[in-house]
């Protein structure tokens, strides 16, 4: 196994702008993906850290940052902030981290999600809420991928059915459910290589598949960030508490 001492990753401090045909994407689609924004080997040591914290059953985890500083300095990396501060110009505090495993041959490998929005976790009502995934190894429909519906955050927060999002029992979809999808906003499949990062406005309607792969696992870090001074719901499991990304 990699090196999982409680120390920083190293991921330099170099910035990381967004283009203006990102910034454009990002603000029709809802959505937009940062290729290869960490190397395989930052992947690896990430999802090795990210694994020694794993319950047995390797159900999801959240707020690795309150138990491993190295996610909390994750959660503030330059490259990635800089990222998402220029997609769309704001000043944002960070709020949560959680790590879904989807480990081949665990129990919860096979957990799919149901269609859901974000936001509707914390209650944002400016919906500026926005999501980081990133892949910590390749995923694709077989191994658990992710679906997206572009364009759906355009719609604002839709009813959904109260669904338990953690610790949920295997074989149970987690996601407050989305049952009634407007028409005009159409399913697409992700695809993704390992250390791209999937940025998400926190009203895009998503979800994911089970894992069918016998050996190939779908890691994936996710962290949430929102502009300073937005109001949120801290959650009664999530626990969110603004997360200073600056000055520190």
């Amino acid at each position: 196994m990699e090196n999982t001492d409680a120390g920083p990753f190293d991921f330099g401090n170099e910035l990381n702008e967004a283009s203006a045909a990102d910034q454009a994407f990002y603000a029709d689609n809802g959505y937009f993906i940062a290729k290869g924004i960490f190397s395989p080997d930052e992947c690896r040591v990430i999802n090795a850290r990210a694994e020694a914290l794993a319950p047995p059953d390797f159900a999801a985890q959240q707020n690795l940052h309150a138990v491993d500083p190295g996610f909390l300095h994750y959660l503030r990396c330059r490259r990635v902030v800089s990222l998402l501060e220029t997609i769309r110009p704001q000043t944002l505090m960070g709020l949560h981290t959680q790590m879904l495993y989807k480990k081949a041959g665990t129990p919860y490998a096979a957990q799919s999600w149901n269609p859901h929005q974000d936001n509707s976790y914390i209650q944002n009502p400016n919906n500026l809420y926005v999501t980081t995934n990133l892949f910590l190894a390749d995923t694709d429909k077989e191994n658990g991928g992710m679906y997206l519906y572009p364009g759906s955050h355009k719609a604002g927060l839709l009813p959904y059915e109260p669904t338990i999002s953690f610790r949920e029992k295997p074989g149970t979809s987690p996601g407050n459910n989305i049952t009634d999808i407007p028409a005009e906003y159409e399913r697409i499949d992700l695809t993704a290589g390992q250390g791209d990062m999937l940025v998400m406005n926190g009203c895009l309607i998503h979800g994911s598949y089970p894992n069918r792969s016998e050996s190939r696992s779908r890691p994936m870090l996710s962290c949430t960030y929102l502009p300073v001074g937005e109001y949120f719901l801290p959650g009664k499991t999530a626990k969110r508490k603004p997360i200073e990304l600056h000055d520190f």
